[in-house]
């Protein structure tokens, strides 16, 4: 009998332990998944709001007193979010001094603006592009060119977080220039330039009652000597009034170049402009791009990013 009773409690007690360890097992399972629930930050894209425009404008004289030929181009090209796709591209191509006065010489034009690549934003985040290129050889003192070009790339998009949390915008500028530039007198220069914008801004309301701020730490202005900088910002779902809060982030890339040798009032050509002009090129264009991340990850979020489309 005193055995039968010993029997009894040690089943007891070993199916209450088993019992303990399966609630203690579906207690960790819970808290771990709600753990990952509460701290998962994410990012919704407004994707049909995105803004975009890519433009090329091309103002150029071509001028070559000994044969008497004259040129001039007054181009704009175009590329925006009413008329056009995402993975629109904005290029001009121009031949100009075509093996004159010599076989092999000329002046050759081009320039791209665009978005992503295939108009698809990177993960996290979002990208513009562009690239200018002159290149003028085998000229001689008497061809005067007036080239004025400028690409322009700029896209804006909108997003919402679901929860109040910190971030990081890691802001990038890639690209090279290889630009003989020079400068004698107005009538007689080369330069370029290079001009970047990235912009965040906090919307709420709608109609007239819209209220835009600008992050703090924004705008940010990169260049060839600051290609680099991140920025924390705290966003969140609603205002201290729970009015819904909306984002929009802006990318803008600017590339100008002038080469000039020409007085167009008295037709006269101060030297030759044989050189490399280029600012990027078609398979290596300069690039701006932000991404947008977490600052700090909790435990179960395993950073599920929605954006940087940087």
């Amino acid at each position: 009998m005193t055995n039968l009773i010993h029997s009894c409690r040690f089943l007891v007690y070993g199916w209450l332990k088993v019992c303990r360890l399966c609630l203690s097992a579906l207690l960790t399972i819970m808290f771990c998944f709600l753990s990952g629930v509460d701290a998962k930050a994410e990012i919704t894209w407004h994707e049909t709001e995105t803004e975009f425009d890519y433009s090329i404008t091309n103002l150029s004289y071509f001028y070559y007193g000994q044969n008497q030929y004259y040129k001039d181009y007054n181009q704009y090209v175009i590329k925006d979010d009413a008329s056009a796709s995402y993975d629109s591209v904005a290029e001009i191509q121009v031949s100009e001094f075509q093996n004159i006065p010599l076989s092999g010489s000329g002046v050759q034009i081009e320039a791209m603006a665009m978005g992503p690549e295939n108009g698809t934003d990177p993960p996290n985040g979002l990208m513009v592009q562009a690239f200018l290129s002159t290149v003028a050889e085998g000229l001689n003192s008497l061809q005067g060119v007036d080239i004025d070009l400028e690409a322009v790339s700029r896209v804006v998009r909108r997003f919402e977080v679901n929860q109040q949390e910190n971030y990081t915008v890691r802001m990038e500028l890639t690209g090279l220039a290889d630009f003989d530039d020079f400068y004698s007198n107005n009538q007689y220069q080369a330069w370029y330039a290079v001009q970047t914008e990235v912009k965040l801004e906090q919307i709420v309301g709608t109609g007239d009652q819209i209220e835009v701020q600008t992050m703090p730490g924004f705008p940010v202005v990169l260049d060839e000597s600051n290609r680099t900088k991140t920025v924390a910002v705290a966003l969140r779902p609603v205002d201290d009034q729970l009015r819904k809060i909306t984002y929009r982030i802006k990318t803008e890339l600017i590339l100008k170049s002038r080469i000039d040798n020409l007085t167009l009032q008295s037709w006269s050509v101060a030297g030759d402009v044989n050189g490399n002009y280029k600012i990027g090129t078609s398979q290596t264009p300069f690039t701006l791009q932000a991404i947008l991340q977490p600052k700090s990850n909790k435990p179960g979020s395993a950073i599920n990013l929605l954006i940087l489309s940087d």
